[in-house]
């Protein structure tokens, strides 16, 4: 049942991705960026996804963490698998977060505003 979930998880993540197959036509490229706002536009984008798989990721392992509580009954050794998985979301939370303020922060540090 538990890998049934993983597979769920990340079969949930990675449909979206499928979408970006259907644009243009076979044979040709059309509609990439031709100024830097475009480029910056696509970076955000893929930031925003980076920043949506990370809580995803996050929020499932606290779900397992939580599941596994429920049923480790005071065992150590269940104890330290439940501690690594809630420090697993702990990092999905602080990488996604840096994901998000990454472009904003390179943004102000270089004193710019390419967003328009």
């Amino acid at each position: 049942m538990k890998s049934i979930a993983k597979y769920a998880v990340i079969a949930a993540a990675v449909a979206p991705l499928l979408v970006f197959a259907q644009v243009g036509t076979i044979g040709s490229v059309t509609g990439g960026p031709t100024t830097i706002q475009g480029v910056w536009s696509i970076i955000q984008t893929v930031m925003n996804w980076i920043v949506a798989v990370f809580f995803l990721y996050a929020t499932y392992n606290f779900i397992m963490a939580a599941w596994s509580y429920v049923g480790s009954s005071g065992d150590p050794d269940a104890l330290k698998e439940i501690r690594s998985k809630v420090i697993a979301g702990v990092v999905g939370v602080a990488v996604a977060l840096l994901a998000f303020s990454l472009p904003r922060i390179v943004q102000s540090f270089l004193g710019v505003n390419i967003t328009g």
